[in-house]
């Protein structure tokens, strides 16, 4: 007599990754898992930086050719004109009884735009519930060149109101009228990032802008 045995279940060779592939009892089983290969990501990772580099080989920045578009955008009137609400190209606004005045994001991602081969990018390297600290990179991966700050954003907004809010302080202001601080929402908190993170990339990507080529580009 022969007697048969269920088979047990076993793996099945070669899953993609984040994959588990099960073959039991004349039934294949796909359970998809929150785990990805550690070397996949790696190996992706590591192709994309090599992608990078060779884009950046295959079409080298002409200084000359940025300048003349960086000058050809600062005489576009509507890039250059802050009227009716739209920022322009320089910002100005006082502080501490001074008039401050310099480029502001919207020139800078032009420039960097017109500039080509730069690489920005932002992670958190702190988060606790007071604020969160990103590290903002800007690297011309052409002179392999790397620019860094870090970018603190507080979790808190101050409003005027208290009303269905966290207060953890109150002040009063310049005008007499209380003040509160309290614990930003998520919208506001994105809000703050993306402004601190982007006045953060304007910094670093000026420095990577000759300072002759910008001071034309004031002047225009």
């Amino acid at each position: 007599m022969t007697v048969s045995y269920p088979q047990l279940p076993r793996q099945i060779a070669h899953p993609e990754p984040g994959v588990v592939a099960r073959e039991e009892f004349s039934a294949n089983e796909l359970a998809v898992t929150a785990e990805v290969s550690t070397a996949a990501l790696a190996e992706q990772a590591r192709a994309e930086e090599e992608a990078i580099y060779v884009v950046s080989a295959r079409f080298p920045r002409s200084q000359d050719d940025a300048r003349q578009e960086i000058l050809a955008m600062c005489r576009r009137k509507r890039f250059a004109d802050s009227a009716k609400g739209r920022p322009g190209a320089i910002f100005e606004k006082t502080l501490g009884g001074e008039t401050i005045r310099g480029f502001t994001v919207r020139f800078a991602e032009g420039a960097a735009s017109a500039w080509g081969n730069l690489r920005r990018r932002a992670s958190v390297i702190f988060d606790d519930p007071r604020k969160r600290i990103f590290r903002v990179v800007v690297e011309d991966i052409q002179k392999h060149v790397v620019w860094a700050k870090d970018a603190v954003v507080e979790k808190t907004v101050e409003r005027r109101t208290e009303k269905d809010r966290h207060v953890l302080s109150v002040r009063t202001n310049s005008e007499g009228k209380r003040t509160y601080l309290v614990i930003a929402t998520e919208d506001e908190m994105r809000m703050k990032e993306n402004a601190e993170i982007s006045r953060t990339e304007r910094n670093l990507i000026l420095k990577n802008i000759p300072g002759d080529i910008l001071e034309e580009a004031w002047d225009v």
